[in-house]
């Protein structure tokens, strides 16, 4: 998490990451299709969307599927070619001028919620990881930090941290997996919904410069 010092800030608008900032849908989905394994994703994703299988147990089964010398080299090269949405600097920009900060909420993973806080000056953000050995190889384990369909958590944790009242908060996501999220903000915006069902108090836009029309 990247955090800035001085005041508290007075208003946050948190994002996710793939999908909202990012044009690619899934950071995790790139580097199944790099190794060739995104039916155990897709498998995966539908048991833990069932409940029938816990997040850190969906991570594990992805990793796990991935060839076993993989290092995290190689899922940093992989991960290098995300291209981040033409309208997201612009509209975080803006945002900025009217007195936001900015937060990032993903269960991406830090390879990549790094350094796109890093390009798009990002004030606070979380992602999760994965584990290595001591040769940089990875273990089959992730680091378990945002369970996508409880973003709300974290959202809500970073609130209190920095005392701003629900009321001076939006949220940006482009997923069901971020409605939990959306709903926690006082106001939510849903993101090229491909089909998910939009229904009040959250906000359906097409672009994510959108929301500046209902700041």
């Amino acid at each position: 998490m990247i955090q800035q010092t001085g005041a508290r800030p007075a208003k946050l608008a948190a994002f996710d990451l793939d999908g909202t900032l990012l044009e690619w849908k899934s950071s995790w989905g790139e580097i199944h299709r790099r190794f060739g394994t995104l039916a155990v994703s897709a498998k995966g994703l539908q048991l833990y969307g069932a409940g029938k299988l816990s997040y850190s147990d969906f991570m594990r089964m992805d990793v796990s599927s991935w060839p076993p010398s993989t290092t995290i080299d190689e899922i940093t090269e992989i991960l290098a070619e995300y291209r981040i949405r033409e309208d997201s600097a612009p509209t975080l920009s803006r945002l900025r001028a009217v007195g936001f900060e900015i937060a990032m909420i993903t269960g991406g993973l830090d390879i990549v919620a790094e350094k796109v806080a890093a390009d798009l000056d990002i004030d606070y953000w979380f992602a999760n990881g994965l584990r290595v050995d001591g040769g940089g190889r990875l273990t089959g384990e992730g680091i378990c930090r945002v369970e996508p369909s409880k973003k709300h958590v974290v959202f809500r944790r970073l609130l209190k941290r920095l005392g701003i009242p629900r009321e001076n908060t939006i949220a940006v996501g482009d997923t069901r997996y971020d409605m939990s999220m959306l709903r926690e903000a006082n106001k939510g915006f849903l993101l090229d919904s491909d089909g998910e069902p939009i229904r009040p108090p959250i906000i359906g836009i097409t672009r994510l410069s959108d929301v500046l029309k209902h700041i």
